[in-house]
């Protein structure tokens, strides 16, 4: 078979392989950068952590549901 040569000394097949080598490195240098960038992103989302509470807060906390007012009911009053 016979190799056609496009104005330069490569021959045709082998520039079509090293551009498609180069599109395929492209994309693997993309797709890294972009994990790379995710997983930093999702680390830093992980390390952020509740402010510290002192005793106040943490009794605050602790007593939440106990510190709500009871909640308003339609009461019907006894008739006289």
């Amino acid at each position: 078979m016979e190799m056609l040569t496009f104005r330069g000394s490569y021959p045709l097949q082998q520039k079509k392989f090293i551009a498609i080598f180069s599109c395929l490195a492209g994309a693997a240098v993309f797709l890294t950068v972009r994990h790379l960038w995710h997983k930093k992103k999702q680390s830093q989302s992980l390390k952020r952590e509740e402010p510290r509470r002192d005793a106040v807060d943490e009794a605050s906390w602790q007593s939440f549901p106990a510190s709500d007012p009871p909640a308003w009911n339609k009461m019907e009053l006894p008739k006289r």
